[in-house]
């Protein structure tokens, strides 16, 4: 069984223990830390940054607050992130999707479900380890281990949506990739929302990656999904 690495975040102290007993129970070795130290002790601590999951409680925070920790925390790692909050309206949400969580929780916790979710999250990382480490289609390459892009040889910039949803039609080998699909692979098996984000993700990926009427590189069946023209190799 791999050994995962799981902090939890959260200035509240009993909810932190709380939090800590549920994951501890599946025998998971997890770590608190206040939102306030995320900056202090991921710049020293490499475990910290390579974290496999990171479970953010936020009722203590204010919305601006909240959206700004998850973006720090994604700018700092490619941990999976779930969040832990209280009821949020749809704008709200697809704000954190948009800021690099990856599944939301509602309060008041419903441990059985967190733990369902957090496994579930977990057995799939344990799948993607058995990935290949660099996958590439055409003139793409993608370097799994270190979320990188290049095109040609020169790299490009992505955001850490844009690479897994890139990944996901990578790993396709050309194949149609249904819209269920990607939002279970890219947003995770929880996500509710705007399914028209799908469309903006797809539209942001296809600029950087310089697509052009001459040089296509993502073909969209509507209503159905979407497919990487160029086949992996």
């Amino acid at each position: 069984m791999i050994d995962h690495r799981l902090f939890i975040v959260t200035a509240d102290a009993p909810t932190g223990s709380l939090l800590e007993k549920a994951v501890l129970s599946q025998a998971h070795r997890s770590k608190v830390i206040e939102p306030g130290l995320i900056t202090a002790i991921a710049s020293g601590d490499d475990a910290c940054r390579r974290a496999d999951v990171l479970i953010v409680s936020t009722h203590a925070m204010n919305r601006s607050s909240e959206i700004g920790l998850c973006r720090q925390l994604r700018d700092m790692t490619d941990a999976f992130i779930m969040l832990i909050a209280g009821p949020r309206t749809e704008a709200e949400r697809i704000a954190a999707f948009d800021g690099g969580i990856a599944d939301f929780v509602q309060l008041p916790i419903a441990h059985a479900e967190l733990l369902a979710r957090l496994n579930g999250h977990l057995r799939r990382l344990e799948d993607r380890t058995h990935d290949t480490p660099t996958v590439s289609s055409g003139d793409l390459s993608l370097d799994t281990a270190n979320h990188r892009l290049q095109i040609d040889g020169e790299g490009v910039p992505v955001t850490h949506k844009e690479f897994l949803l890139l990944h996901t039609l990578m790993r396709a080998s050309g194949q149609l990739v249904d819209r269920d699909t990607i939002f279970r692979e890219v947003w995770g098996p929880n996500w509710y929302g705007d399914e028209n984000v799908l469309a903006v993700y797809i539209r942001r990926l296809r600029k950087n990656l310089g697509e052009s009427p001459g040089h296509p590189y993502i073909e969209n069946v509507r209503g159905v999904g979407y497919r990487l023209i160029a086949e992996a190799v």
